[in-house]
């Protein structure tokens, strides 16, 4: 990280961006540093020209990262509280997927927008030290919906999976089972689906050499259900909610305090 705190003003850097914590450390870093630079250059009797515009630079950056660092904490906060709401997560791997007639183009449209380099832009002498396999892609998309199919003929509760509104497969049957009651307007489904297995190559011993081997692509899928909370109405869906939150809290899904907080209003609307 030492290698990206080091700040100095520049016409062309206007933006700083914030995405992880790696990242808000780093322009942490470079803020305070900014604002080192501008004591000093501030403290100079005389200002030049070119003092006033690295100052003038400066205050805008420092602009530029207090928003991007605030954006980040806020978002964080908002994580952290919708996380409390969360009645359902899982990871699965979607199902039927070499039935599916659209899941090629799926498979080489999330590789076209979120894979860069086939093998990780491993050469076979990193991949023979690696000692392990090394996919051809990898990749990922957030673009996918669920839809409920209650007149398949095979399974009343059958879910089936949707990336760019194109039918890939389904979601396993018990995790269908589990759910289906979830998939209403007033639950919100966030998650992502990934790229998996493929193509891939690794050191074979008895060959010695580094060898590719084909295999069948997969989809990966991780979804949370948020409790929204919309259209609950009436004492009796109000305690089925203070139900279904009690029974998420013993799951790990609430936190203490805020568990206590609708325990509180259980017992106040009895």
């Amino acid at each position: 990280m030492d290698n990206y705190v080091h700040y100095k003003p520049d016409f062309f850097q206007k933006y700083f961006l914030v995405y992880d914590e790696e990242t808000y450390q780093i322009v942490s870093s470079q803020k305070e540093v900014a604002k080192q630079l501008q004591s000093k250059l501030n403290k100079k009797f005389f200002k030049t020209k070119s003092v006033k515009e690295q100052l003038s630079l400066i205050e805008r950056d420092l602009l530029a990262m207090e928003e991007s660092l605030s954006q980040y904490e806020s978002d964080i906060k908002r994580s952290e509280y919708l996380e409390q709401f969360i009645v359902y997560k899982k990871s699965f791997y979607v199902k039927g997927t070499t039935f599916s007639e659209h899941f090629n183009e799926v498979v080489k449209k999330i590789i076209e927008e979120t894979s860069f380099s086939a093998f990780e832009g491993m050469t076979n002498k990193e991949i023979e030290e690696d000692g392990g396999k090394i996919y051809k892609h990898t990749g990922y998309t957030r673009k996918f919906r669920l839809e409920s199919e209650p007149d398949n003929p095979h399974d009343k509760n059958a879910i089936a999976v949707f990336i760019d509104n194109m039918h890939v497969g389904y979601v396993p049957k018990e995790i269908a089972k589990e759910i289906q009651h979830l998939l209403n307007e007033r639950y919100e489904l966030s998650g992502i689906t990934e790229l998996v297995g493929g193509p891939y190559k690794e050191y074979d011993y008895s060959k010695d050499k580094v060898v590719t081997t084909k295999n069948n692509y997969g989809l990966k899928m991780d979804i949370a259900i948020r409790d929204t909370f919309k259209n609950v109405d009436g004492k009796e869906e109000l305690l089925n909610l203070y139900n279904e939150i009690e029974k998420g809290y013993k799951q790990g899904h609430f936190s203490k305090e805020f568990y206590e907080k609708m325990m509180k209003q259980k017992n106040e609307l009895i």
